[in-house]
């Protein structure tokens, strides 16, 4: 199935003699036409019509694709498996014979022949720019790069490395740190976690501090109390001055959750001043492609040159965010601004190439205890919710980021509650589930028609369907169908025949500069509040905001938007719900993963229904997410490991 997704088209080049190794890896499955040609127009620009280096430009633009940062050459078994090749790769180029597979020379005769290349450079040539202009693959510790994302990769390890050697200067002038902290955290309360401790009294000292846990483990409010300890440390140096700091995520609505969690946390801190309270329940989070200027093309406003202004950054949902995207960040924030990184290191990757907190975790892990990153990275490791539904979600989620099979299917059929598990042959269940979501959806319209958004937004977060894929059985199209057919049921066709039907909830799906809107926003469809007849009214709709402050937009404003009943597990990061419905195709696929099904769970803080069969919920509980990287590697200090051979 793989292999016929990956040849659409039909191209002249794939009966070309010389190119004989590429086109039988694009018969193969290995490569697809597009990556195919991207190679051979390289490698006339270079010049080289060498096959094995042609091979490794086509399958280098294809790992990008997939999420790789690079082409791990000893990996390579393991690669071809995902992309779907199941006949053995290593034929000898020279034979020439079977082009039913794809072909490759062995390792040793293909790594020598890229060292030889002109459209190659090692590392070290590229560190002291050797080569000029840089050809279009590094060759660096058995991976290939393109020559692009070998210099994100170096520039992002570097800029972390060098804020993790900075103290951090201006911090508790004035103030005793411990005073503070026990302020923050009274000594011998039920509720003070060492490492939350640990996290806000290495934010007084590092430039760089990364935070990590799972949901409920009190990232946020550890984020408060920091802040709060930063400000009061500002308040007392002697210009007086209060600290100016950004928020961001990677998506609309991730910003918008970090400003809503931030705000009640600070909300629920004793003792707090009245002035500080103040200052940080006026913080707002934006983008991250709206605080660095980039409407998410390659082009940003804010570069080194022209930097972001503040004192404190704190970047949530750092999961998300991709090695292009994050050494653009980087770069946008000057040396001497103190960097925060919250994430989820189990949650899905970026969607684009690169698992940066990942790898940022895994190289503090195994760096050297003289390694600058050694104590920049702290782990939250306690669930603070105690509820019965949050503990079994919990429970839950730990089985399958263990990769423990059989206690993942022992909750789901001992629970019955909080936790079920429907297959997807139990037509019974499933027609009460979509009653379920039919029903939630009809409160959503009731309260849409008489102007009561706020109780519509709640609705709509209250049960959620997260499906793994867009289109198919069991995807977000079958349940925006589905939920949308229970509508006309109850509430007749009319009420959904209209595109812009009132009460139709709208995920803003791409960055719209003009509208100062970002991908992951959403909205809802009502009748404009002036009107004072509702049948008289125009349709508008009412997006959400962070700040509680909505905005009304007419749909012909909107252009990237999509009905809201459901969303992909990908695009619900960031966000959480009352009852999560984690939805899996019913047959096997190599996106099934231990990370897509943790992110699903895990969005839910009341109930999760998971839909599968037991076979590709086992599968989506064994198969890991593995990005071949150099990140990791380089962060941990590990200079030996840097070699080009």
């Amino acid at each position: 199935m793989i292999q016929q997704q990956l040849v659409p088209l039909r191209s002249p080049l794939l009966d070309a003699p010389e190119f004989a190794a590429l086109s039988a890896s694009v018969r193969s499955g290995v490569i697809s036409v597009g990556d195919m040609h991207a190679a051979i127009t390289i490698g006339q620009l270079v010049p080289t019509q060498d096959a094995s280096v042609l091979l490794a430009l086509a399958l280098a633009v294809r790992v990008t694709r997939m999420g790789h940062v690079c082409l791990h050459l000893d990996e390579l078994t393991a690669t071809l498996e995902e992309f779907g090749a199941t006949e053995d790769p290593f034929v000898d180029l020279s034979s020439g014979e079977d082009l039913r597979v794809a072909q490759f020379p062995p390792l040793e005769q293909w790594w020598a022949a890229l060292l030889a290349s002109p459209a190659t450079a090692t590392a070290e040539e590229m560190r002291q720019k050797a080569i000029q202009p840089p050809p279009p693959l590094v060759l660096d510790n058995r991976k290939v790069y393109l020559s692009r994302y070998w210099g994100f990769e170096e520039s992002v390890a570097e800029d972390l490395l060098g804020r993790a050697s900075k103290p951090r200067s201006g911090i508790g002038v004035g103030v005793e740190l411990r005073q503070l902290l026990d302020q923050l955290f009274p000594p011998g309360h039920s509720n003070t976690d060492p490492n939350q401790v640990r996290a806000v009294e290495e934010a007084a000292k590092r430039q760089l501090l990364v935070i990590g846990g799972g949901p409920g483990t009190g990232k946020t409010s550890t984020i408060a109390r920091l802040l709060a300890l930063a400000t009061s440390s500002w308040d007392a140096q002697p210009d007086a001055r209060l600290p100016t700091v950004l928020l961001a995520a990677p998506t609309g609505k991730a910003a918008a959750r970090m400003t809503e969690a931030l705000h009640s946390a600070v909300q629920n801190l004793a003792g707090l001043e009245d002035s500080i309270a103040a200052f940080l329940l006026g913080l707002e989070a934006k983008t991250i492609h709206r605080m660095i200027g980039s409407s998410g093309g390659t082009r940003v406003a804010r570069t080194a040159d022209s930097p972001v202004r503040a004192d404190i950054v704190v970047v949530d949902e750092a999961s998300m965010i991709s090695l292009p995207l994050m050494a653009r960040l980087l770069a946008a924030i000057p040396p001497e601004t103190q960097l925060i990184l919250l994430g989820d290191p189990n949650q899905l990757t970026s969607i684009e190439a690169g698992a940066v907190l990942g790898d940022i975790v895994s190289g503090s892990q195994s760096a050297a205890a003289t390694s600058p990153l050694k104590g920049a990275v702290v782990m939250l490791d306690r669930v603070f919710r105690v509820d019965s539904g949050s503990q079994a979600i919990s429970r839950l989620a730990s089985a399958i980021n263990e990769g423990d099979v059989d206690q993942v299917f022992s909750l789901l059929r001992t629970d019955g509650e909080v936790l079920q598990w429907i297959e997807p042959h139990e037509s019974d269940r499933l027609a009460e589930l979509t009653a379920l979501c039919g029903h939630s959806a009809q409160r959503v319209i009731a309260a849409a028609a008489v102007g009561d958004t706020s109780v519509a937004f709640k609705e709509l977060a209250a049960v959620k369907v997260l499906a793994a894929t867009r289109r198919g059985p069991f995807s977000v199209q079958h349940w925006t169908e589905a939920i949308e057919g229970d509508l006309r049921d109850h509430l007749g066709a009319s009420s959904v025949e209209h595109r812009w039907y009132l009460g139709r909830p709208v995920l803003i799906t791409a960055n719209d500069r003009i509208n100062q809107l970002s991908n992951g926003d959403v909205g809802l469809v009502v009748i404009e509040p002036t009107a004072v007849d509702g049948s008289l009214g125009r349709r508008v709709v009412e997006v959400s905001t962070g700040s509680g402050l909505p905005r009304l937009f007419f749909p012909t404003q909107l252009a990237e938007v999509e009905t809201w009943w459901s969303m992909t597990i990908h695009k619900s990061q960031g966000s959480e719900f009352g009852h999560t419905i984690v939805s899996l195709p019913q047959d096997p696929s190599p996106m099934l993963t231990r990370e897509l099904l943790y992110t699903g769970v895990t969005r839910a803080r009341q109930a999760v229904t998971i839909i599968a069969t037991p076979e590709v919920l086992a599968e989506a509980v064994e198969r890991r997410v593995s990005r071949a990287s150099g990140l990791a590697t380089r962060l941990s200090g590990d200079l030996a490991m840097r070699t080009n051979r």
